[in-house]
């Protein structure tokens, strides 16, 4: 991937994570109220439940980012795996700071 393709990926990257916080959260949401777990539930159960709500949410999204910045089809290949390999990672850890964020500092009641 070029330097300038990597830049405008970034850029529209940016607009999306941007007008999809809220959806996100929303789904998220209502991914956890389907598989029953609340801000009590601990172990594999949550961070399983937190990948894939964080996967199927974003992945759509960041193929169509990939599309619109006219990445390669291998590039775009490789990108999904990294991105699926990267999700697994950082999925709960996000739903935990998007948790504090929402309860800590907008004083907002979790739904979970």
């Amino acid at each position: 991937m070029s330097f300038s393709t990597h830049l405008h990926t970034r850029f529209i990257g940016l607009f999306i994570i941007t007008t999809t916080a809220r959806p996100f959260g929303i789904w998220r949401d209502w991914i956890f109220k389907k598989f029953k777990i609340s801000n009590e539930d601990k172990g594999i159960k949550p961070y399983l439940v937190d990948t894939l709500a964080y996967l199927s949410f974003e992945m759509p999204l960041y193929i169509t980012n990939l599309t619109i910045s006219g990445t390669s089809l291998e590039q775009m290949i490789k990108s999904i795996l990294f991105f699926a390999f990267i999700a697994g990672m950082v999925g709960r850890p996000y739903g935990i700071y998007r948790n504090f964020i929402r309860c800590r500092i907008f004083k907002l009641n979790s739904s979970l």
